[in-house]
């Protein structure tokens, strides 16, 4: 499964996703990073990733096979990110693929939470979207 998710071509992947990220190179979280092919898409591209991944096997597959300084690999899982929260960092934007209806749904209530942790005075905005 590792093999046949990291055959696919990042940018092939996401092409939908490069025109929202930062212009200049940030600070991306990657939550649920899995084997890395998105967190050394991102890095190759000039952004810092901090990689979190509650697997410790796929966590140690992912900083094997994308050994790059421009990524922090982090033991970390959710709903908490309570690792991830004791970094301190801020992030530029916060990334979590969540594949299926069930997926989506959690992925969605998810980022509301961190939208309104990190950015309170986007509650109302996160909130709505939750509706």
């Amino acid at each position: 499964m590792v093999d046949t998710y990291e055959g696919l071509d990042f940018k092939a992947a996401h092409g939908w996703l490069l025109d929202l990220l930062p212009e200049r190179p940030g600070l991306i979280l990657d939550v649920g990073a899995g084997s890395g092919r998105d967190a050394a898409g991102l890095a190759a591209i000039g952004h810092e990733v901090v990689a979190v991944e509650p697997s410790s096997s796929m966590l140690r597959e992912g900083s094997v096979r994308h050994e790059d300084a421009r990524i922090r690999w982090l033991d970390d899982r959710l709903p908490a990110l309570d690792a991830t929260h004791r970094t301190g960092l801020t992030f530029d934007l916060t990334l979590h693929i969540a594949f299926g209806a069930l997926g989506g749904l959690i992925a969605a209530k998810i980022v509301g939470a961190l939208i309104r942790a990190q950015i309170p005075q986007m509650a109302d905005v996160a909130q709505r979207d939750e509706s």
